[in-house]
């Protein structure tokens, strides 16, 4: 698990209305996509959902860790994030917490589509490729070498 360097990024203007609302509903929302995303597959670990805080505004909220992680890395890594939030920019219209092993992004408007956190498709199944060798019939019984051609047997130049 790499949680350095870390990059922050945020909006400048603060939630300015129904602080304490916007805060339990942000706690709330976390605890949710840091348990999805913690327990995701070895292919994905990967959450996001939203959450109303007022009738009329909502959190829409990303988490997400590299395949790689086990699931309590994970887990302590998006914490280590959502720690990092409180520390830096705490209540802030938006945030993008990006570390290596994962990321916590959450926003006051919709930035991903609904389908997102649905499962990948499958991927195809491989192409199954088979080379025959041409044929061989006895006047093709020859190799190549230097740029001359070479009788398998007997190892003399052909005319």
């Amino acid at each position: 698990m790499d949680t350095h360097p870390a990059g922050f990024v945020w909006n400048v203007n603060n939630v300015s209305n129904n602080m304490d609302e916007f805060d339990w509903a942000l706690i709330s929302l976390v605890d949710s996509l840091v348990s999805k995303a913690s327990m995701g597959s070895s292919r994905l670990k990967f959450a996001s959902g939203n959450k109303n805080f007022t009738e009329y505004e909502n959190i829409y909220a990303l988490m997400m860790c590299t395949p790689d992680l086990s699931s309590g890395d994970c887990r302590d890594c998006l914490r280590g994030a959502v720690g990092d939030y409180q520390s830096c920019c705490n209540r802030k219209q938006t945030v993008d917490i990006l570390k290596p092993s994962c990321v916590f992004l959450y926003k006051q408007y919709p930035f991903f589509e609904s389908t997102a956190d649905a499962s990948p498709p499958l991927p195809p199944p491989p192409l199954a490729v088979f080379f025959a060798p041409p044929p061989l019939t006895p006047s093709m019984n020859t190799t190549t070498k230097e740029g001359l051609l070479w009788r398998a047997q007997g190892g003399k130049p052909m005319p």
